[in-house]
């Protein structure tokens, strides 16, 4: 097998094995930087697979892919779907991928809530903190992409990281051409929902 080619090609119940890694992996990254945990979105068995809150916040529709219990899933990438409404300014960090794994990884939350982490993570009160928000989203995608690759055995030598990119906006949509798949795991932040994506191309 192309060992460019190995992770991409791998099924997708071992993906759901990377939504664990996933999880910790941002978890240690927000104990280091920010201060706050972030608190996985696990649902009860009787409540619905997602919020509108949270749909608006990660862009996904209601046939995105079921959730695992516990806060993350795999599913295929949309190539095009429809945007989500939003009612106030979103952000989307990403951070590329290129070698033995090929994709984006993408932090995407409100506006509030990346005022509040770079608040957090700074050391600066929220009402001065603007001309440093897309950075210290940009600076937390990047360290949890690079603490995700590390924990997969063969992967934290054989993956390059892109320099992060920040898109901010009440009305945009994210769309994939090469399709792939897609590991999810949803998380609440000061009580707010912050997804966190890996987008895995062929």
């Amino acid at each position: 097998m192309n060992p460019v080619s190995q992770f991409a090609q791998q099924s997708v119940a071992q993906k759901q094995n990377w939504g664990p890694l996933l999880e910790l992996a941002t978890q240690e990254v927000f104990d280091l930087m920010v201060g706050t945990p972030v608190i996985p979105n696990r649902r009860d068995e009787h409540e619905p697979s997602g919020s509108p809150e949270m749909s608006a916040v990660v862009g996904l529709g209601e046939d995105a892919g079921a959730p695992l219990d516990v806060g993350y899933s795999v599913s295929s990438v949309p190539v095009d779907s429809q945007p989500p409404k939003r009612s106030h300014p979103h952000l989307t960090a990403m951070v590329g991928m290129a070698g033995k794994l090929s994709g984006v990884l993408s932090v995407r939350c409100a506006m509030p809530v990346a005022v509040r982490i770079a608040s957090k993570m700074l050391g600066l009160a929220e009402d001065v903190v603007n001309e440093n928000i897309n950075d210290a989203l940009g600076e937390i995608c990047n360290m949890v992409a690079g603490n995700f690759k590390a924990k997969i055995a063969g992967l934290a030598d054989g993956c390059l990281l892109s320099v992060p990119t920040v898109i901010c906006g009440a009305d945009y949509e994210l769309h994939s051409t090469q399709g792939g798949e897609q590991v999810e795991v949803r998380f609440t932040f000061d009580g707010e929902p912050l997804g966190i994506f890996l987008e895995v191309h062929p």
